[in-house]
């Protein structure tokens, strides 16, 4: 018969089963869908049913672009590898995940590979802070930074201090521990100095040279002073008596001639009423001798002249004037003339003693010596009236005055120098047209540091490690579970998304190509000729398990993915066929599923100095940002981390000199300067007990001046003190030289005499002429004299003796 029937018919509660032997075809079979038992288990002959599910299973495991045509299962560009096989396209993905990517600094030739999975870590460096928030990292400079050399413009600040510019003809001006140079510049603005050792400004110098002005001017009448311009700006005053000589009173030792006449001591004297000496009175009214003898008188002739001296020479002889000092500053000498009478040399003493003493206009008096109206010499110390003091030694004691010279040796050792501190620093000097340097401080083209942090994300030694969960190493990337090394792709039980179909054997394949290729493997198994029955179960992994029952029937697999197993035959003479997916198959597939999940979910770690580590995904942007100091800048070949031009901290130190809000310290700390140390703050500059060198004349009213500019004023002062000195000295060798002149001593006789004077170093010559009436009673004397200081002086005088 061509057709078998087996078992009962519906209609007896049976499921005949009948074998077709023409078509070969098996009906009846009731097994028609896939069990929970394996196919090679149940014993049972898998219908096309069951098959078909399968097919249908295996492309819905496959997925993508995987199809069921006929029972052929195929795919293609699975998971978007190229790959039409799960093979080749898992092996995609482990040769994309294994890439990873590269990261280095700074340009240099090598570079460390981040696997997924990997920890990139941003370090803080010195003088460098870096923080993360989210996926973005920022990198910033420290409030208090500290640098070797730091250069703004033409300003270099090093440890050793701070040099502005190039300065004038390559002087630069610097700041130092030991002062201010201010490369022959001015010092502008510069505060009045109250203190010692503080600087003084032009309005200082020209009140003080102001004050440091000698004029000479005429008391009265009796005085001629004449000013002549000098060469070098001072004034020469030349002062001589007048022609005509007007006085209230004229003083010479006891005698004084004023307006009431003359007094020689405390009993002569000679009015607009006559003579009185003592007792003695000669007026109008005639002589009253006050008891007292008149000597030297001509013989009288007439009853009412007085008698001669033959005739009254013993009374003559005791007519004797006595001449006598009225005050230590007058010496008298008497001499015993011939005829009896007596000569008194009247001369001042070596050593003059008096309340005061003026000549011109300087005043010696108990309080000191005042010239003019503004210098002063007082037990207060000095005066100069606003004038320069000239010719001054180098000061030594803290309170001594400065010169110039101290002044320039300061400001010579005031200079600052700029250097960089390591090789990530280039300090590039230029000389500005005004002598002062400019150190323009940037960062070197190749950097190179411990570690970089910017956010959660460090750079080191060690890697790239962002947050707590990504880090790239020398190992590979790991992003949580999901490691990537040398070794392979490790998913960390997570799936790998968007995986392009494998191409290659040994290309991750995606789900696509699998679904494509579970299709593909799809066997459906009929019964054919001496097939009893062939039947189908769901096997452990999904696949179906064809059991063909027939007599010398045989399955095989059509590719070495599907591996078939061939069982014992059964009580009908029918052998079970185990069929399923081949191992590799299988791994590839697994292979597949954890690339995916270590792609989709470890991603890359960024970690920082401060901040918590956080994975971010592949495809995810991680931001890595500067501050107001530091720029970051993306480009193709990475991150660009640069230094602003314009750097804004709290603080900045440079070995022992600090830069800060109070302003720049030179040696130890400072509070506007507890210490002795240089400061430039708010208040203005402390120069810490330094000199201030090489400053430049000043013009402006608060320009600092230098010691040039004091020694001149010194210098000026000087000279005329000396002037004044010399003309006043010269003047007292004059009038020495005409109280040297003798006079005549006998009665009607006229003489001419000459004298000669020294005083401080200027002589004098003078001539004179006395006379005396014949009857000897009248002295009268004129004299002239000349002095070294080219001036002339006149006097004039009269006596009347009995």
């Amino acid at each position: 018969a061509e057709k078998v029937t087996i078992g009962k018919d519906a209609a007896n509660g049976g499921k005949p089963v009948v074998i077709d032997g023409k078509e070969g075809i098996v009906s009846g079979l009731t097994n028609t869908t896939l069990g929970a038992a394996p196919l090679a288990g149940s014993n049972k002959a898998a219908t096309e049913a069951q098959l078909d599910a399968t097919q249908v299973n295996l492309k819905n495991i496959l997925g993508g672009e995987a199809k069921n045509e006929n029972g052929n299962v195929s795919t293609e560009d699975i998971g978007g590898t190229g790959e039409n096989n799960i093979h080749d396209a898992i092996k995609s993905v482990k040769a994309t995940a294994d890439k990873g990517w590269n990261l280095n600094a700074n340009d240099e030739t090598s570079s460390e590979k981040i696997a997924a999975g990997d920890t990139v870590t941003f370090k803080e460096g010195k003088n460098v802070k870096v923080s993360r928030n989210g996926k973005s990292i920022t990198i910033a400079t420290s409030d208090d930074v500290s640098f070797k050399t730091v250069t703004v413009g033409d300003s270099v600040l090093t440890d050793n201090g701070l040099t502005v510019g190039n300065g004038k003809a390559g002087k630069p001006v610097s700041l130092t521990k030991d002062g201010l140079n201010n490369g022959g510049n001015k010092i502008a603005n510069v505060a009045a100095g109250e203190a010692d050792t503080d600087a003084v400004n032009v309005a200082q110098l020209k009140a003080a040279a102001a004050k440091a002005t000698s004029k000479v001017e005429s008391g009265n009448g009796n005085i001629v002073v004449t000013p002549e311009q000098n060469a070098d700006g001072s004034t020469t005053y030349k002062v001589a008596t007048a022609p005509n000589l007007k006085a209230d009173s004229f003083a010479a030792g006891d005698t004084v001639v004023n307006n009431d006449g003359v007094k020689v001591g405390d009993k002569v004297a000679l009015g607009r009423d006559g003579l009185k000496a003592g007792d003695v009175n000669i007026t109008a009214d005639g002589i009253n001798a006050g008891n007292k003898a008149i000597s030297n008188v001509a013989e009288g002739k007439k009853d009412t002249d007085a008698v001669n001296v033959a005739q009254l020479k013993a009374a003559a002889a005791k007519a004797t004037s006595k001449v006598e000092s009225g005050n230590g500053n007058i010496v008298v000498t008497p001499e015993q003339n011939a005829d009896g009478s007596t000569t008194y040399k009247v001369a001042t003493a070596p050593d003059l003693k008096a309340d005061s003493l003026t000549t011109g206009d300087t005043v010696v008096n108990n309080d000191g010596v005042k010239v003019g109206d503004k210098v002063a010499l007082t037990k207060d110390g000095l005066d100069n009236g606003g004038n320069k003091v000239a010719n001054v030694a180098a000061g030594e004691a803290d309170t001594d005055a400065v010169n110039v010279a101290q002044l320039k040796a300061a400001a010579a050792k005031a200079t600052s120098k700029v250097e960089s501190g390591n090789g990530n620093i280039v300090v590039t000097p230029e000389q500005n047209a005004d002598g002062s340097t400019t150190y323009k401080v940037a960062t070197a083209p190749d950097l190179k540091a411990d570690s970089l942090t910017t956010g959660d994300t460090v750079v080191n030694n060690d890697g790239v490690k962002v947050g707590d969960k990504v880090a790239l190493g020398k190992d590979g990337l790991k992003a949580g579970d999901v490691n990537i090394t040398a070794d392979g792709i490790n998913a960390g039980n997570k799936a790998i998304s968007n995986v392009a179909e494998g191409k290659k054997d040994t290309d991750a394949v995606n789900v696509g190509q699998l679904n494509r290729l579970t299709a593909a493997a799809k066997t459906e198994v009929e019964a054919g000729t001496n097939i009893a029955s062939v039947s189908s179960k769901q096997g452990a992994n999904g696949q179906t398990v064809y059991t063909v029952n027939a007599d010398g029937a045989s399955v095989s697999a059509g590719s070495d993915k599907i591996v078939v197993t061939k069982g014992k035959k059964d009580a009908n003479n029918v052998t079970d066929y185990a069929v399923d997916l081949s191992k590799a198959v299988k791994d590839d597939i697994a292979k597949g599923v954890a690339a995916k999940d270590a792609v989709d979910n470890k991603g890359i770690s960024f970690a920082g100095d401060s901040g918590t580590t956080v994975a971010n995904k592949l495809g995810d942007t991680v931001a890595v940002k500067g501050d107001a100091n530091i720029t970051t800048t993306a480009g193709s070949n990475g991150i660009q981390v640069g230094l602003n031009k314009d750097l804004k901290v709290d603080s900045v130190t440079t070995g022992g000199v600090t830069v800060n809000a109070q302003g720049i310290s030179i040696g130890a700390p400072t509070a506007y300067n507890p210490a002795n140390t240089v400061s430039l703050s708010p208040i203005g500059l402390n120069n810490g007990g330094q000199r201030i060198t090489n400053v430049a004349p000043a013009k402006e009213g608060t320009d600092a001046v230098n010691l040039n500019q004091l020694v001149g004023v010194g210098n000026a002062l000087q000279n005329n003190i000396e002037r004044v000195g010399k003309k006043a000295y010269a003047g007292v060798a004059g009038a020495i030289a005409q109280g040297s002149i003798p006079q005549v001593t006998r009665p009607g006789a006229t003489g001419i005499g000459v004298g000669s004077g020294y005083y401080g170093g200027q002589s004098a010559m003078a001539i004179g002429v006395s006379a005396m009436s014949d009857g000897g009673n009248w002295v009268v004397k004129g004299n002239f004299s000349a002095n070294t200081d080219g001036h002339v002086g006149v006097g004039a005088g009269a006596l009347y003796q009995w």
